[in-house]
């Protein structure tokens, strides 16, 4: 049988094809989403401070015209909306404010990759480049030089190996060098160019099988070698040889290595952590303890040895706390020692730098944290229970790769409150349990900024008033309905107080009063009514005025003038210090002599002014307070002294007024102290109720120096509470000394000082809103030099320095050795020169004052010594194995005496025994021991043994090795047999029939589908492993040239049979002839119509094939001459019909199709 292809098909494919292949080159073209062709591209701005940016910028085109402008922004960033880049270059630039270092920029493109990134102040170039996909190596057979887009078609003629070359900067600046791969002893094989960044993967190459050497040439500009790293990678990612600049400023590397078709690349010394048994050439990756994240040295507590180069570490924690790393120890310095340290949670985290993908990573440590080697490292972070943690210390940036120490210290969780500004700060805690209560804040509902949730006042209260802020507290009776002012002494009303105090204790305020002279005038109903009045300075609380007036004289005259106190020489409270009198002063009475005696416990007192004595049974302190439950402010705001003698120059020992939210949370007004006392010794409490005398409870308690029941603090020798116990008499520790602590409790300090309001949180305060306090209050500063408090200035145009549109600080350089040049490294931002702070940075050496350290550190030294190797450990070092350091590397000594490294005896014997048995003398010992013997030890490391064997892959498992791939081992290969005896390597069961299918049933028999419906021409059939086209596998056609199966008698398929039949002869009404061409030989005489029977031709008589007619009917081949005759399916050529005509000519140019264009079958 054979077929013929149809031109129709064939026609028909090509046009399918080309458009197909016409959409696919229009879908291939990049577009905007506007239509447009090009990139769409959105540009970021940012800024580092969050202030945003005052500049702008643009992106121009290549012809110098805008496409882009680049506003200025607030905040941290901003995002432009997406802009349409046609194909073509484009140069960007931004101009910034006076801070452009904060500045940066991101263009990128619709699906988020990078295009370019950078700073301010300069024009930064970049391309839009349409796409188009091809192979780009140029090596490849079908390289495609207009291609820019790898499609991964590339084709090779490569009858060795395919290798690439892997480049790695750990910096990310890449590298401008060059790289050359050459046969040994032979030509350039390859060269690579520079590169940019963090990695580069060259092109793949061709290598034959044979010896190789890669060489890398850095720079001469460029010292960082340190920082590189190569690897050669088969196609299929094997490493066939890597390498890395070890160690700073090198000029080059180079690396030899072998290339072996089928060779198994791997590491193949036994020592090494990723040994290989199955390698047959060594790939240069063998990872020995600490040279990969995976194999990292544990570490210990205490100290550690790095080995110089780059090494890992690993650390194995099972309990939680705060884990310190530091290289600053003892021995290490800069010169040697500039470590930097990357600490990782995962080894994917790795990406070649100590820093990327790192929990934590420090370069240098700086001069605050190791004063004497500030380029080491430090770390202190929080580690979890049972979690390991990778250490990657990067060693040795500038220094020779010398060994250097480290300490790894865990402290363990202590929980607590950690924040200092809590009421219940716990300085010995290192994790916050979350129990701090921090709500400071003005709690003064008088004030305009009063904040209702704030528990303790920080002294931020503002009463919109520049001068002096007072409250004034009345309780008396007899005054419901009096006229109440405060007036200045000139008779000037400055406060109505009518309406406002009558019968009941009551605080009014705040008022804001200038310095000068006040009266507080009440109006009595009775000349013996009473009424205490207290004047009070906010936000301080010190006592501006207290006094007790009456219906008689019914005035309360003060004055308004820090500081205030009692004026008093002879008062037994008199303050020194204090301008303006308050009316506090307190003398001393009889009744301080005959008051009562308590003891430990909880005591009623009158609410009167009274005495109390207090004879201690034990050494130590003793807390008097009546903050006591139930008691108010209201009721019983209490004042308390204590004494240590009645005497009448005696000055109190303690004394609390109001004791404040922190020491009283529910009665602020309440008296508090704690004081030390000596068993046998009394001491003498006076109480005054300033404002309502009323009975109330006070306690008297046994505590430590704190205050605290039972508690662990004592006062050292010092007299300090907590102290440290150094003998001494004052409290700095000088003998005899006269330094005392100051009324904030800071030894020798300067007590309270005023701190002025710094609103507009420019760095200066306003001279007229000072606070009186002991340390920093939030908003405050202690100098009061603000020229424009009320921020006339715009804020954001004063610098840190307090300076409206100021420069800013100046940049100070440290000056360690103060040889008057400063370090580079180590600065300060100041708006004034630090102590030890220049403005240059000229120290090359910021540690030697000379600038001649040695490469030990050492100034002025005489550099590292040579050490030798003791192997043996005899004392005596080895004169061939050496290396120089700054101190005695262990197992190193100073001389080179050694005769016999390896033995530490020195008398091996002739087989090299140390102490062997075998006298000295000449000759040889082969591998068994054997004078002389001729036992070797083969490539295996056996004794004698054959060397490697040869293995046979098995690659369909079925034990039999196939003998046309194979290698050499000591050891089975995985996959690998000893027999070669596999006829079928990919066949288990070694029967694979002709189509090539282990165990198939061989070829099937296809049968031709003409018509396209599915079913098969039985009659026409091949056999094939195949589906040939045109073909199934079932012959069920039974009209195989009709794909609906339904021919009609005219032989048309789907035809309704009448296509065939002649025209009607009018002339004839009563015959109709069917011929079915048994007789029609061309000389049948013409019908003469006269016949009224119909006329059946049987076939009997057909001059062809009887087996040829099969029903169809058939054209008359004859000539009928008849006018009007019908006796054939032919017409006369006097009664033709032009329907018959035009069916004739249709079958017959559709059979000449079929013939012409259709595949048609023959029979043999």
């Amino acid at each position: 049988m054979r077929s013929y292809v149809s031109e129709i098909r064939v026609g028909i494919l090509v046009v399918f094809t080309a458009v197909a292949l016409l959409a696919f080159h229009a879908q291939a073209w990049a577009v905007c989403a506007n239509g447009n062709p090009g990139e769409d591209v959105i540009v970021t701005l940012y800024d580092s401070y969050g202030d945003g940016n005052s500049g702008s910028g643009w992106i121009k085109d290549a012809d110098d015209e805008l496409v882009l402008v680049l506003p200025d922004f607030d905040g941290y960033e901003l995002e432009l909306e997406s802009t349409c880049l046609p194909y073509g270059d484009y140069t960007l630039r931004y101009d910034a404010d006076s801070f452009p270092f904060e500045f940066s920029f991101l263009v990128e493109g619709p699906d988020g990759e990078e295009i370019l990134t950078g700073g301010a102040n300069t024009d930064l170039s970049f391309s839009i480049v349409d796409e188009v996909l091809g192979c780009t190596n140029p090596n490849a057979v079908n390289h495609d030089p207009a291609s820019n887009t790898d499609d991964g078609s590339c084709e090779y003629d490569c009858s060795g190996t395919l290798v690439s070359a892997t480049l790695h900067d750990d910096f990310g600046d890449g590298s401008s060098g060059v790289g050359t791969i050459t046969e040994i002893g032979g030509d350039l094989v390859y060269q690579i160019d520079g590169f940019e960044g963090y990695t580069h993967t060259s092109f793949l190459f061709c290598l034959q099988d044979g010896e190789y050497e890669f060489t890398w040439t850095f720079a001469p500009a460029q010292d960082f070698s340190n920082e590189f790293s190569f690897s050669i990678n088969t196609q299929t990612g094997d490493i066939v040889v890597e390498g890395d600049g070890y160690d700073y400023g090198l000029p080059s590397i180079s690396e030899s290595f072998s290339i072996s078709a089928g060779a198994v690349y791997g590491c193949m010394l036994t020592g090494a952590e990723n040994y290989d048994p199955a390698a047959t050439v060594d790939d240069g990756s063998c990872v020995f303890l600490g040279g990969s994240c995976e194999h990292g040295v544990p570490t210990i507590y205490g100290t550690n040895v790095g080995g110089g180069p780059d090494q890992w570490f690993k650390y194995e924690g099972l309990s939680p706390g705060i884990l310190t790393i530091s290289s600053c120890v003892p021995g290490n310095n800069n010169a040697d020692h500039d470590t930097s340290l990357g600490v990782f949670a995962n080894c994917d985290d790795f990406s070649g730098s100590f820093a990327s993908g790192a929990l934590v990573f420090n370069g240098d440590a700086g001069l605050g944290e190791c004063p004497t080697a500030s380029f080491t490292s430090k770390l202190t972070f929080e580690v979890e229970a049972d979690t390991t943690y990778y250490l990657f210390w990067d060693n040795t940036i500038y220094g020779p790769n010398l060994s250097f120490d480290f300490t790894v210290t865990l402290e363990p969780y202590a929980t607590g409150c950690t924040d200092p500004n809590a009421f219940n700060y716990d300085p010995a805690a290192n994790l916050d349990d979350g129990s701090c209560i921090v709500t400071w804040g003005c709690n003064d509902e008088n004030a305009i900024n009063y904040n209702p949730d704030a528990v303790f006042n920080n002294g931020t209260c503002d009463y919109n008033c520049s001068d002096e802020v007072i409250s004034v507290h009345v309780d008396g009776n007899g005054l419901e309905g009096g006229n109440h002012v405060l007036r200045s002494t000139d008779g000037l009303i400055v406060y109505d107080l009518n309406g406002l105090i009558g019968d009941e204790p009551v605080h009014l305020g705040p008022y804001c009063l200038a310095t000068g002279d006040y009266q507080v005038e009440l109006d009595f109903s009775w000349f013996l009514y009473t009424a205490d009045v207290s004047i009070t300075q906010i936000p301080s609380g010190s006592t501006v005025f207290t006094e007790t007036i009456d219906g008689a004289y019914p005035f309360a005259n003060f004055s308004v003038g820090e500081p205030y106190g009692c004026t008093d020489e002879l008062a037994i409270n008199y303050d020194p210090l204090a301008v303006t009198e308050n009316n506090t002063c307190s003398l001393n009475s009889p009744q301080c002599i005959e008051s009562t005696t308590v003891g430990v416990g909880t005591h009623q007192a009158t609410g009167e002014a009274e005495y109390f004595t207090v004879m201690p049974e034990n050494d130590g302190h003793l807390r008097i307070t009546s903050c006591i439950n139930g008691q108010s402010n209201g009721a019983h705001d209490t004042e308390l002294e204590v004494y240590a003698d009645c005497t009448d120059d005696a000055q109190p020992i303690a004394e609390s007024a109001d004791a404040g939210f922190i020491l009283c949370p529910g009665h602020s007004y309440g008296s508090r102290v704690v004081v030390p006392v000596t068993a046998g010794e009394p001491v003498y409490i006076l109480w005054v109720d300033t404002y309502n005398p009323a009975p109330f409870a006070f306690s008297v308690t046994e505590t430590d120096c704190i205050g605290v029941v039972n508690g662990g603090s004592q006062v050292d020798v010092c007299g300090l509470c907590n102290g440290a116990g150094n003998t001494c008499d004052d409290c700095l520790g000088v003998p005899a000394g006269s330094a005392e602590l100051d009324d904030c409790g800071v030894c020798n300090g300067t007590g309270m000082q005023d701190y002025y309001s710094d609103a507009d949180e420019d760095g200066y305060g306003f001279l007229n809103l000072p606070l009186w306090a002991c340390s920093d209050p939030p908003g405050y500063v202690t100098n009061s030099e603000d020229l424009e408090p009320d921020s006339t200035c715009d804020i954001e145009a004063v610098d840190v320095c307090g300076i409206c549109d100021g420069p800013g600080p100046s940049t100070w350089y440290a000056d360690t050795d103060e040889d008057g040049l400063g370090d580079a490294t180590s600065t300060v931002a100041s708006c004034l020169m630090p102590e030890g702070y220049v403005l240059n940075m000229m120290d090359d050496e910021p540690q030697c004052a000379t600038n001649d350290t040695d490469a030990c550190g050492i100034c002025a030294g005489p550099g590292p010594a040579a050490w030798y190797a003791d192997t043996d450990n005899d004392g005596m070092g080895d004169p061939n194995d050496s290396q120089l350091s700054c101190s005695q590397p262990d197992g190193y000594v100073a001389n080179m005496s050694d005769t016999e490294p390896q033995c530490s005896t020195n008398d091996s014997d002739i087989c090299g025994v140390c102490g062997g048995n075998d006298e000295p003398g000449t000759g040889t010992c082969d591998c068994t021991g054997e004078p002389n013997g001729d036992q070797e030890i083969d490539a295996c490391g056996v004794c004698g043994g054959p060397g490697p064997a040869t293995w046979y892959a098995d690659t369909d498992d079925d034990g039999l090795g196939d003998p046309d791939e194979s290698q050499e081992s000591c050891n089975p290969p995985d996959g690998y047999v000893e027999n070669a005896d596999d006829l079928e390597p990919e066949c288990a069961t070694n029967d694979s029939d002709v189509c090539g299918v282990c165990a198939g049933p061989g070829e099937s028999v296809w049968y031709e589908d003409t018509d396209g419906d599915g079913a098969g021409d039985p009659d026409s059939s091949q056999q094939s492993c195949e589906q040939p086209d045109g073909f199934v596998d079932n012959g069920d056609d039974p009209e195989p040239d009709c794909a609906t199966d339904d021919t009609d008698d005219c032989g048309v398929c789907g035809g309704d049979g009448t296509s065939c039949l002649p025209g009607e002869d009018v002339s004839d009404t009563e015959g109709v002839s069917s011929d079915t061409g048994s007789e029609d030989t061309g000389t049948e005489p013409a019908d003469t119509g006269e016949s009224d029977t119909a006329e059946t031709d049987t076939g009997d008589e057909d001059a062809g094939n009887p087996s040829d007619d099969q029903g169809l009917v058939e054209p008359d081949a004859g000539s009928s001459t008849g006018g009007g005759g019908g006796g054939g399916c032919s017409a006369g050529p006097g009664n033709q019909s032009p329907q018959g005509a035009l069916v004739l000519v249709t079958l017959f140019l559709f059979a000449l199709g079929v013939r012409r264009f259709w595949p048609m079958r023959r029979s043999a």
